[in-house]
């Protein structure tokens, strides 16, 4: 697989609050690598919003998972997650609208078309997870 272009530019991994980072002692995964593991199991040909990742980790906010992703440099197909209305981020749209295009990944418009694409991920009993 090829390594996927990070949506937001390349940063570290590392929060810069310090929240959510490890310890030694600690076996919890951070909130930036709970985000990412779920990114990283997007099937190709749907899609997640950032609020249904938030929703899925319980975190408070969807700026949380657009966050991490913009630091995110490890291959992970950031291209999967768009907005609750299935429109992109302008400044990766084309890129991403590609990406999603050859993943056979329908649009209406300049938005995904979130009622066949839409992926549920860890939220059980969702009608979207065929």
């Amino acid at each position: 697989m090829h390594r996927m272009e990070p949506p937001f530019g390349s940063r570290s991994t590392a929060a810069s609050s310090g929240k959510g980072t490890e310890t030694a002692g600690q076996a919890a995964p951070s909130v930036t690598q709970r985000i990412l593991a779920l990114v990283a199991r997007i099937p190709s040909g749907r899609v997640m919003t950032y609020g249904d990742i938030a929703d899925a980790l319980g975190l408070g906010s969807p700026r949380q998972v657009g966050r991490a992703l913009a630091r995110a440099e490890l291959d992970i197909p950031w291209h999967r997650v768009v907005r609750s209305d299935g429109t992109m981020a302008e400044h990766v749209r084309d890129r991403q609208r590609q990406l999603l295009l050859g993943e056979g990944v329908g649009m209406v418009g300049e938005r995904v078309d979130l009622e066949a694409h839409q992926w549920s991920g860890a939220m059980p009993n969702c009608p979207h997870d065929a």
